[in-house]
């Protein structure tokens, strides 16, 4: 017999499991295996390269590898379509778990996954720096350069057109040990055939070539190069609109260079480069350059069309904020005005929702668990968080938010409470154990009404005297309210809380920058 039957009249600890559904975690407790494609949608988005805080980054990578290959051997088709719509759509943070996955499907042992890959390689692999990465993590798994890879190649670049080429080879000239002149040498330039193309692969491989018939971008870059003047660089940007990597390294100090740039960079280099524009003077309070930052930031649709993720916004917003570098020494002043701007691009930067209009408790999970850095960034877990609590706040009329460990604290924040003090604030209240049951049961003792409760939490949940589900049943009994859970994994573990049997609880991937819809959605429904 299940023993989910004696829920009511014998609780059951989470260090025990509820019924056989239920596996063993790694902080001691149990939770809910989730599916391997909720697994590879949680990789591709969350990543693996870091540390939680009780798997270190190598296992857990093996683990979601091992992930992927089940998901190309049950559905290839599936997987390589998942791993293309989640990086071409910019739902991730980083395209490098979707490099890795895709890697992993031209080393498959079945030709149809390999030739699955090849095809959708342009699709993940859209800048040289993709790329060569891909082509780095090919090499670290044994992928000889036979013909499939050859022909991969040859046509990411052929399918371009000659600019096309040009502006990559010029602002992407070399990543992880690989350049150009390698990369085409591999795929026998002698096949490619027209003129204009081939000038620019002799280019590339350091050949003697009329400069003057090579693309514009490329004349710029190598006028650029060689200016003895230095004073003649801002200008040559402007009529040529080069990008910061096409310039010399000893003029990225001065600020007329930046200057000039400015009107045609890249959004993605701009939020990048905004502490040095700063440090170098080339932005400074209320000036032309600091307003015109200031609109592009917060123009949704530039937002969107240059796949600037919402993460990468805070964590942007977060470094800035702090004056320094996070490795280096550059130091600069924040001007409140472009503090601003980063957080107001960080809410314009997720997928417009429609409130959803339900009674939300929003429970950040502040637990030691969650104290570690997640995806490499300067923030740890719980301070983004905060901030996707902030998000929902800001789009649900009816919301509160807490923090909870094996107990309930307000973390004391509402809409109007600025970003930076609500990741202040959530780091103020890192404490204790994980209970993750700990929202139910404060809601029910208190007789609460909530609609949808939202659980931020790496899953890892041990300490309570009775389960998530069994919490949620007693409040739905207690309260006649059938209220739903939504559980926002914050790290790319095999493990929920969320009950897959119930129609009422969800386990979405923290991060996705669909995340707010989702949420509404889910809640919305019926």
């Amino acid at each position: 017999m299940s023993r989910y039957s004696h829920l009511i009249s014998s609780p059951i600890p989470q260090t025990e499991p509820l019924d056989e559904r239920q596996v063993l975690n790694h902080a001691g407790g149990y939770g809910y295996q989730i599916d391997i494609w909720k697994r590879l949608e949680r990789f591709l988005i969350l990543g693996s390269d870091s540390n939680t805080y009780y798997q270190k980054a190598r296992d857990l990578t093996r683990e979601n590898a091992a992930c992927v290959e089940t998901c190309y051997k049950e559905d290839a088709a599936r997987a390589v379509d998942t791993i293309v719509e989640i990086s071409s759509n910019g739902r991730a943070p980083r395209n490098s778990p979707a490099i890795f996955a895709l890697a992993l499907g031209v080393v498959n042992e079945d030709v149809k996954v390999r030739q699955l890959a090849y095809n959708r390689m342009p699709r993940v692999c859209r800048t040289a720096t993709h790329l060569f990465e891909f082509l780095k993590v090919c090499a670290a798994l044994k992928k000889g350069w036979g013909r499939g890879l050859k022909r991969a190649v040859a046509n990411w670049y052929n399918n371009k057109s000659v600019d096309q080429v040009a502006y990559q080879m010029v602002k992407y000239r070399s990543r992880e040990t690989m350049n150009h002149s390698r990369a085409i040498k591999l795929i026998n330039t002698a096949a490619f055939g027209y003129p204009e193309r081939v000038r620019l692969y002799n280019w590339a491989h350091g050949k003697d070539v009329e400069t003057d018939k090579l693309p514009q971008i490329v004349q710029g870059h190598i006028q650029a190069m060689l200016a003895e003047n230095h004073r003649r660089v801002p200008q040559l940007i402007r009529d040529y609109r080069l990008p910061w990597e096409a310039i010399p390294t000893e003029v990225r100090r001065n600020p007329e260079v930046w200057k000039a740039m400015m009107p045609s960079m890249g959004l993605t280099a701009m939020i990048r480069e905004l502490g040095h524009m700063t440090e170098y003077g080339a932005v400074g309070p209320l000036s032309a350059e600091a307003m015109m930052i200031q609109k592009r930031l917060t123009d949704a649709n530039e937002l969107w069309n240059a796949r600037i993720h919402p993460f990468n916004l805070l964590v942007a917003h977060a470094v800035y904020r702090s004056g320094k570098s996070v490795l280096g020494k550059a130091a600069w002043t924040p001007l409140h005005q472009l503090t601003g701007a980063l957080e107001d691009a960080f809410h314009l930067s997720f997928s417009y929702v429609e409130p959803a209009g339900k009674r939300t408790l929003v429970a950040v999970d502040v637990s030691a668990s969650m104290s570690v850095p997640i995806m490499n960034s300067p923030l740890t877990a719980a301070e983004a968080c905060a901030a996707l609590a902030m998000t929902v706040m800001r789009t649900e009329p009816q919301s509160i938010a807490m923090a909870f460990a094996n107990e309930f604290r307000d973390l004391g924040i509402d809409k109007h409470t600025s970003l930076s003090n609500a990741i202040r604030k959530t780091t103020d209240q890192n404490f204790g154990s994980t209970d993750c049951a700990v929202p139910m049961v404060w809601a029910r003792q208190r007789a609460v009404p909530i609609d949808t409760f939202i659980v931020l939490t790496d899953n890892e949940t041990w300490a309570g005297p009775q389960h998530v589900t069994a919490a949620l049943r007693e409040y739905r009994d207690a309260m006649k309210i059938p209220s739903k859970v939504i559980v926002v994994g914050m790290t790319a573990t095999k493990i929920s809380i969320a009950d897959p049997h119930d129609p009422g609880m969800l386990d979405i991937v923290g991060f996705d920058s669909n995340c707010p819809a989702l949420i509404a959605d889910f809640s919305r429904g019926g």
